[in-house]
């Protein structure tokens, strides 16, 4: 199993979603995610998904939703619609992408959110 690198972390976001958001940060806060997201996962450092967890988890770190997170936030409203989080098992400060990775959760990622409104049209997320 080989340590997670910039260059690994590069190569892993390359044909991924992620890949702009990844891209968008300068090499020294990619580098200070991937140590953040080291540090967060080293207890499944023996985990066969070890590596990806961790560059998921340095995604994560860079954007939004890790900083609700990591707060405490459980729900956000705007004007009639609301967006709730529910973690199942997973930490507050770990990723549900990598937590699933990590874990070996059967089934994927833990659902990260869902979208309400009061109006008759409904918005849905599907995971």
């Amino acid at each position: 199993m080989s340590s997670p690198t910039l260059e690994g972390a590069n190569l892993y976001h390359l044909n991924r979603l992620g890949k702009e958001a990844w891209e968008a940060q300068s090499p020294e806060r990619r580098e200070r995610a991937l140590l953040q997201a080291s540090d967060d996962l080293a207890a499944f450092a023996s985990s066969p998904e070890y590596e990806a967890a961790v560059y998921e988890q340095a995604l994560w770190l860079l954007g939004d939703e890790s900083e609700l997170a990591i707060n405490g936030v459980t729900s956000i409203g705007l004007d009639g619609m609301s967006k709730g989080y529910a973690r199942g098992k997973c930490p507050a400060h770990i990723c549900p992408k990598a937590w699933a990775l990590a874990t070996g959760t059967a089934g994927g990622p833990v659902k990260a959110g869902r979208l309400r409104s009061g109006d008759p049209w409904r918005c849905l997320i599907r995971s």
